[in-house]
């Protein structure tokens, strides 16, 4: 009976409310929606998700009620009810509601519960709205870290719901919150993260933003403001922000100099480029860099080697993440020092610098080519193969004969990375030096010469000398795939001598004994004799 479970939702034991609750689960009887929605005050959070499942069960039956839950004192009841309305109409694409419920989540985060005003932060973020930003604006100084946080990460959400990074018309409600976020960087402590939230935000909003992002930056006490402002004006670019921007070159804090250095990335102009080259001799290493950075973006071609000496200068001295960073703009140099200095990093003592130094003289090209192939003579063995690598990458004709002459190199992953880079350049005049391959002492090697001969030798060259290390058990499963290789491809090109030499092949020992084959190297010999036969049954010859 209906009024026996409207009773029992009033029950001092939580079990009893909750089996009340689940029976009016569904329910369109407009006593039990209201009683309902009266459950969404209930102290136990268990009880209240239980009612926010039973209002959605009834679907849109329920949204009446819940809207007048919307004007309730009780700002837990007002968060709830919202929260269950997004649940039942989420997924038309207009929610005819958003601006009663966006209002009553306003007027919840400014109640006296922190933890109400937690859920109405994170319920602003969950379909985002212009009339939410000032509110969670005002909420990044909540005094309550759990509030700052919810709307930081609902501000983040409406951020990645804008289709652009500039909205050249925000509606007249983001406009309102432009105070606020100012605010909130002006006068209170927030994480990093809030300020960068705060600065994009404000970005968002275009042009409008602008003139108090300016004033900001002018009278900001507080170090963490400035730079916000500074990174908020930069992805603006308004031309009215470059001089603000150059003034802010000269503070006193590192933090700043290097945050207008980068803003300033974007602006060209004599003015900007002759400040960023003065940052250059700046006594901090990251404003250095900054400065680099965007002088890179900015001055024409011709100039660009002006950030050379100081990226030299970092690769050589500074920590790992500047090493690191420094190998990386180089990258973007065509010029003779930077090439010579990327060739050392690639010896560097930590991998992320090695690394980087690698792919920057991939980036740059054939240009750097005879710097790499000066490097398969490099003292150090991490040199050199790297350079191997690199020449195979930039595909250089005239790093053929570097690489066959590499291919004695004392250190076996030298000799490994050139048989692989010469493979791709597939050049005629290896096929000597992977016939003497075969021999090598490393595994990586043989395996490359193998198939190197296979796909560019000439069979009536190349199939003793593989028979041969393919008896002497050098790689033996590589040999003998390069042998059918070449009986799949090439047979008719097949002397028969060797073709009666491959009919009666056997993997063998050094000692002549045979010798004892995985199953799969099994498979391929005598995969390799039935080939050699059937081309000598096809010419009418006969097994000796």
């Amino acid at each position: 009976m209906l009024w026996w479970t409207l009773r029992q939702l009033r029950s001092e034991d939580a079990v009893r409310r909750i089996e009340a609750i689940r029976r009016l689960s569904g329910s369109r009887n407009a006593r039990a929606l209201a009683a309902l929605v009266e459950m969404l005050d209930d102290p136990a959070e268990p009880i209240v998700g239980e009612a926010e499942k039973a209002l959605i069960a009834a679907g849109q039956s329920a949204v009446g009620e819940l809207l007048g839950a919307l004007g309730h004192p009780s700002d837990r009841r007002k968060v709830h009810a919202a929260r269950t309305l997004r649940a039942i109409i989420a997924d038309r694409p207009a929610w005819e509601h958003a601006r009663e419920v966006t209002a009553a989540l306003a007027l919840a985060l400014a109640g006296a519960d922190a933890g109400t005003r937690r859920m109405a932060a994170a319920e602003l973020g969950a379909r985002p709205a212009p009339a939410a930003l000032k509110p969670l604006a005002v909420a990044l100084c909540d005094r309550d870290a759990g509030v700052r946080r919810a709307a930081l990460e609902s501000l983040g959400a409406f951020l990645a719901a804008q289709p652009s990074p500039l909205d050249p018309t925000p509606p007249a409600e983001s406009l309102d919150a432009v105070p606020a976020l100012v605010e909130a960087m002006r006068h209170h402590q927030p994480s990093e993260g809030e300020y960068e939230i705060a600065a994009r935000m404000i970005a968002r909003l275009g042009s409008h933003a602008v003139q108090p992002l300016l004033l900001l930056l002018a009278q900001a006490g507080k170090e963490s403001a400035k730079v916000a402002a500074i990174e908020a004006l930069g992805i603006l670019s308004d031309p009215k922000c470059q001089q603000p921007l150059l003034e802010a070159l000269k503070d006193r804090s590192p933090a700043v100099r290097l945050s207008a250095a980068r803003a300033l990335g974007k602006f060209r102009s004599p003015g900007v480029e002759y400040a960023l080259e003065s940052l250059l001799k700046d006594g901090d290493i990251g404003v250095r860099m900054a400065a680099a950075e965007s002088l890179l973006k900015i001055v024409p071609a011709r100039r660009i080697a002006v950030v050379v000496p100081t990226l030299l200068h970092v690769i050589r001295n500074e920590a790992t993440a500047q090493r690191q960073r420094a190998a990386t703009l180089l990258g973007n140099i065509p010029d003779a020092r930077a090439a010579a200095e990327l060739v050392e990093a690639l010896g560097d003592k930590e991998q992320e610098v090695r690394k980087a130094a690698e792919e920057a003289l991939v980036k740059l090209g054939t240009a750097v080519a005879g710097d790499v192939i000066r490097a398969l003579r490099h003292k150090s063995p991490e040199v050199r193969r790297a350079a191997a690598r690199i020449l195979g990458r930039i595909g250089a004709p005239a790093a053929v004969e570097p690489l066959l002459a590499a291919l004695r190199d004392p250190d076996e992953w030298v000799r490994a990375h050139a048989a692989e880079v010469l493979r791709k350049l597939g050049d005629q005049r290896i096929i000597p030096a992977f016939l003497a391959a075969l021999d090598d002492g490393n595994e990586r090697v043989r395996e490359h010469a193998a198939a190197v001969l296979a796909e560019l030798g000439d069979p009536q060259q190349i199939v003793a000398p593989l028979l041969r290390a393919a008896r002497q058990g050098k790689s033996l499963r590589a040999c003998v795939g390069a042998l059918i290789a070449v009986m799949a491809l090439r047979a008719a090109e097949v002397g028969a001598d060797d073709l009666r030499a491959m009919a009666e092949f056997t993997a063998a020992s050094p000692d002549g004994r045979p010798q004892a084959a995985a199953p799969e190297d099994d498979i391929n010999c005598s995969a390799l004799r039935q080939l050699a036969r059937e081309e000598l049954a096809r010419r009418g010859l006969k097994l000796p």
